[in-house]
């Protein structure tokens, strides 16, 4: 788990199936989270809005969200096949609402 800017061994060993919505064959695992993690995860993310980002004006966040977009957006292919499972039956197509 990643939580105010850190990551975060889970606590336990259960673990939750990935699942492809393409076949529904499940293709990884990830750790369960439990409530603590999730609690330490709503205090960071409201002690960040409490901090910088919650004084930055709507129109100065909208800039900043609309940069990361943009860095995202020239990346597209190459977070596609990071995504995508091992065998790449996923792939990037510009402007597909099925992916």
């Amino acid at each position: 788990f990643f939580v105010a800017g850190a990551f975060r061994a889970a606590d336990g060993d259960e673990r939750i199936a990935v699942e492809s919505p393409y076949d529904g064959t499940t293709w990884a695992s990830v750790p369960a989270g439990i409530a603590a993690v999730v609690d330490d995860a709503v205090a960071a993310a409201r002690a960040a809005f409490e901090g910088p980002w919650g004084d930055t004006s709507p129109s100065d966040r909208r800039e900043t969200l609309t940069q990361i977009a943009g860095v995202v957006d020239a990346h597209a292919e190459e977070l596609a096949e990071l995504d995508s499972p091992r065998d790449r039956t996923a792939t990037y197509h510009p402007n597909n609402s099925e992916l």
